[in-house]
């Protein structure tokens, strides 16, 4: 499985969330999740991000506050700025 986020191809079959606007694709073998119920351990060490498969993406990008943004978890990309305003098209293969 992968995802493309307005033309950009990644390799995740997952991604982080926080819940409001902060999502973070683990496109790079990304291996902090501390195998709890799904979570993963933020980026100070506090428990806090929920790890879902990408095919929820679309449905955390339309729930999440306009704030909100997408990047991948070692920061290294960023897919959607934070407030993008333009129509943002995410498919996950």
């Amino acid at each position: 499985m992968s995802v493309t986020i307005n033309n950009q191809t990644s390799p995740a079959t997952e991604f982080a969330w926080d819940g409001c606007r902060k999502i973070y694709l683990l496109d790079n073998g990304d291996t902090d999740k501390n195998g709890e119920n799904g979570y993963m351990l933020s980026k100070n060490g506090e428990p806090g991000y929920k790890v879902l498969p990408v095919s929820e993406l679309q449905r955390v990008w339309d729930q999440s506050c306009p704030l909100r943004f997408i990047n991948n978890w070692a920061l290294d990309k960023n897919h959607v700025p934070q407030c993008y305003e333009k129509p943002v098209t995410i498919e996950a293969r």
